[in-house]
């Protein structure tokens, strides 16, 4: 099994990720299982990961986490081990995937 601070993956991550991943994987050693369910008020306030939208897209972008929707505008991770089929090349193109904005979403009825 690869060492997974080593891989080119978990090079490529920021600070704020590396605190993301820290935080989730903290919840799912307190859940005592394999699935944590974590909002991004409690990455903010309660593990002060400051905004998590664009970590908590990379991890999953990187297969270091994966990610469901949960109850209450929380969602549920896990673990991911996709990362170790990663090459350099790879993380790059998946990094650059990662920063693009997402289009946001025209309310109804709004002048275009």
């Amino acid at each position: 099994m690869a060492d997974r601070e080593t891989s080119p993956a978990f090079l490529a991550l920021p600070k704020s990720a590396r605190r993301v991943l820290a935080a989730i994987e903290t919840e799912i050693a307190n859940n005592g299982g394999t699935w944590a369910s974590v909002s991004h008020a409690d990455l903010m306030f309660t593990h002060h990961c400051g905004a998590p939208s664009y970590p908590i897209r990379l991890l999953t972008y990187l297969g270091l986490l994966d990610r469901k929707p949960g109850r209450h505008n929380g969602a549920v991770y896990a673990l991911s081990s996709r990362w170790q089929d990663l090459i350099e090349t790879d993380v790059a193109k998946l990094v650059q995937l990662a920063r693009e904005m997402r289009p946001r979403l025209q309310p109804q009825g709004a002048a275009k």
